[in-house]
């Protein structure tokens, strides 16, 4: 275990760039490009979340995974191709359907 995981819990090459929130509306769609191979787990104040970097047009964001409906479809993605760098998509907020949100994310 290195000095800096001992001292700050992570690695120092596991935290990538913090970039604005991406919103996904309710009824909405965006298009994205996966800036990152893969999903990560972050510890935040409110406990573990996984978060992905994006670019949406020429903006970068960070796409927190924290609703289930979204984090399944990125899983079964990154599941299906093996790294998401690179990858273009279009996720789509279906609404809340009973407790949760659904997802649709789509690779263009």
């Amino acid at each position: 275990m290195s000095w800096f995981k001992e001292l700050f819990g992570y690695e120092a090459e596991e935290r990538g760039e913090a970039y604005p929130a991406l919103e996904t509306p309710e009824g909405k769609e965006v298009v994205v490009e996966f800036l990152e191979d893969h999903v990560r787990v972050v510890n935040t104040s409110y406990g573990q979340r996984a978060v992905i970097n994006v670019k949406v047009g020429d903006e970068n964001y960070s796409l927190w995974l924290s609703r289930i409906g979204l984090a399944r479809e990125i899983a079964l993605l990154e599941k299906k191709l093996g790294s998401l760098k690179g990858v273009k998509a279009k996720i789509t907020n279906l609404g809340k359907r009973g407790r949760s949100y659904n997802y649709r994310v789509e690779q263009i």
